[in-house]
């Protein structure tokens, strides 16, 4: 029998560097360290690396924090605790743990006997590791997914109907996000600036025991992994194991064994996409293969918006109709619609929610109504959802872009893709809700430190307290004025703008989002048209994949 070689360090740090963010390593690289054998294997293999390769620029982080969150729901989580801790203090790591904190905002009171307690844990789990990170002072964290966590999410992606862009699967580096729009999944602008990675996400399990055997790590197995009635993913990994005969024998609840169906016919579907008759192999080999078409549709989309984006409003795109029909095939036509949603809509980056859900039957709307040939049928605006309306333009001989074909020989037409207008209830003042688009920034202004604000979901505007003149400060400490001072949106684009608001006197506006008026060349200044020092304001969003 072949014996199963471990990793060794140049073949990690091969791994490891195809997983760099596009900005390179932050000094500080958290590991999801549970005590398990993956999270294990990962912290040694990235301890030895980056102690054997001293920083150089950005091409190697300095320092590797090993992060452990104890959920503290049932019997064995003293004890990973215990061997998570064990393992960093032997490798000389710095070791952080969190307790979750049930029940005090904004995690939820501990999930009853019962009750969907894993994907609860999750989402409690992911929020805690953030405020991990910030305490440790990481700006990336690496997970130890494997081969075989990625062959399980695309089989269960595959028994919803997911479209080839879910069928990729994980990423093996991709930026942390703005979360979804929940108390405990809410990570705002540090969500941008933050990267989970993937090293192992090519290596199978038996490869990461072997390499945990060969160095004498201990490690503690999760008994919740191996119980198929707990989760849809451990489900899936029974089926794999079992060679997919099981017919749902081993699940106790309904909602999962009824689902057992739809998982064997993905599983079986995977596997016939592979020529390799061993199980693991060929389900191995089926999801690489989706995973590299997914990035090449990935490099397209960005080469096609870096190429033919033309000069529009901040937080805009506007594209040339004859620059989109240059794509023909239908799967890259939805990817750019996706990609463009993400980019522009007011709904958290990086969630599903920005990118119409995923929602095929939606993304082929667009596709319906933006890539038809000129002068087939008259062109409109729409949107398809995500607050995201897709309005048509013509660029006249001159340059000038406007909303009206006029008629005159040489125009061109065009798309501008912008946030679509807000519901009425979101232009007033809720300092509670977080999708409101006239937002009260008082009280940042009275603090003794600069402040990072999030507006719209789209914006980052920065306060500097000291900065902040005394006339405006007089108005706002006045008991008799009821002075406050708002963000709140300018131009049909929803450009953020700060207005002073003072009773019984006209607003006075005290800064805008700046940029050039005429043929929408967009101005690269951070100063604001007013002059006002105290007060920043950026386009935070990313248009590319990751």
């Amino acid at each position: 029998m072949r014996s199963i070689l471990p990793i060794s360090s140049e073949e990690f740090l091969y791994y490891f560097r195809r997983c760099t963010p596009p900005r390179g390593w932050p000094a500080v690289l958290a590991v999801a360290n549970s005590g398990g054998p993956d999270s294990t294997c990962l912290l040694y293999l990235l301890a030895s690396v980056v102690k054997s390769n001293p920083s150089d620029g950005d091409s190697m982080p300095s320092e590797v924090v090993s992060l452990h969150i104890n959920h503290d729901l049932q019997k064995p989580s003293v004890t990973m605790a215990e061997v998570a801790e064990g393992t960093a203090r032997a490798l000389g790591v710095k070791h952080l743990v969190t307790k979750v904190p049930w029940g005090d905002p904004p995690f939820p009171s501990r999930p009853a006997a019962g009750a969907a307690i894993e994907e609860t844990a999750r989402y409690a789990r992911h929020y805690a590791l953030f405020r991990a990170m910030s305490e440790s002072g990481a700006e990336a964290i690496a997970f130890g997914h494997h081969s075989g966590d990625q062959v399980e999410t695309v089989v269960m992606r595959l028994a919803m109907g997911s479209s080839s862009h879910g069928l990729a699967g994980i990423r093996p580096v991709r930026r942390w996000g703005m979360g979804e729009p929940t108390p405990v999944a809410t990570f705002g602008i540090e969500g941008m600036r933050r990267w989970i990675v993937r090293p192992l996400l090519g290596v199978s399990k038996d490869r990461i025991l072997a390499t945990c055997e060969a160095n004498r790590l201990p490690y503690i197995n999760d008994p919740t992994n191996v119980q198929p009635d707990l989760t849809i993913r451990n489900a899936v990994r029974h089926l794999i194991n079992s060679t997919g005969n099981d017919k749902g024998s081993a699940v106790t609840g309904d909602a999962i064994r009824n689902q057992f169906p739809q998982l064997r016919e993905a599983l079986r579907t995977l596997q016939g996409w592979s020529a390799t008759s061993d199980t693991h192999n060929s389900l191995r080999e089926a999801v690489a293969v989706f995973a590299e078409r997914a990035q090449s549709i990935d490099r397209q989309v960005t080469d096609f918006i870096k190429q033919s984006a033309l000069p529009a409003p901040p937080s805009t795109l506007l594209l040339s109709s004859k620059e989109l029909l240059r794509i023909t095939n239908l799967e890259l036509r939805r990817a750019v619609v996706r990609r463009i949603s993400r980019l522009v809509s007011p709904r958290p980056w990086g969630s599903l929610s920005a990118e119409v859900n995923g929602n095929t039957s939606l993304l082929d709307f667009v596709v319906s109504k933006v890539w038809m040939e000129d002068g087939n049928e008259v062109r409109r605006a729409f949107s398809a959802g995500s607050g995201v309306i897709w309005v048509p333009q013509v660029m006249r001989p001159d340059g000038l872009v406007r909303e009206r074909d006029h008629g005159l020989e040489g125009e061109t037409n065009l798309w501008l893709v912008q946030r679509a207008p807000p519901m009425q209830k979101n232009t007033r003042p809720n300092q509670d809700k977080v999708d409101s688009l006239v937002l009260d920034v008082t009280d940042y202004l009275t603090r003794t430190s600069p402040v990072e604000v999030l507006w719209d979901n789209r914006f980052c505007l920065k306060f500097d307290p000291s900065l902040v003149s005394e006339g405006i400060l007089d108005s706002l400490n006045s008991s008799q004025s009821l002075a406050r001072v708002v963000v709140q949106p300018y131009t049909k684009w929803f450009l953020p703008s700060l207005v002073l608001r003072r009773e019984g006197q006209p607003d006075m506006v005290l800064a805008k989002y700046p940029w050039d008026f005429g043929h929408w060349k967009y101005k690269r200044t951070t100063d604001m048209q007013t002059g006002v020092r105290w007060v920043g304001m950026s386009f935070i969003r990313s248009w590319d994949a990751i």
